[in-house]
């Protein structure tokens, strides 16, 4: 499973590095030199986008949840703490201003 997905992810790094431009010249030169079909050529193109779109997908969610590991086991607040821990002084700052305000 780790290997398949390191090709995926490579795969898809690649043919969003390269860009669908140059995808489609891959395909057209297949066309070309008669190896596939003009139908077969437009599937695998939009085969190919769509393979890398997942890929870079996949790649960029495990980024993502690899990066809140990392945040998480060094003890960095995370933007939803700080809103939390924003919300909370701004209750109890109102709270002490009716406090202050019965006295």
């Amino acid at each position: 499973m780790a290997e398949f997905f390191r090709k995926s992810v490579l795969a898809g790094i690649g043919l969003f590095t390269q860009g669908s431009k140059e995808m489609k010249k891959l395909v057209d030169d297949l066309i070309k030199r008669g190896e596939i079909s003009s139908r077969e050529g437009e599937k695998l193109f939009k085969d190919l986008l769509k393979r890398g779109e997942e890929a870079r997908k996949e790649f960029s969610e495990k980024l993502h949840k690899g990066a809140e590991d990392v945040l998480g086991s060094a003890d960095i607040a995370t933007k939803e703490d700080i809103e939390k821990l924003t919300k909370r002084v701004a209750s109890l700052e109102k709270k002490l201003r009716g406090a202050a305000k019965t006295k």
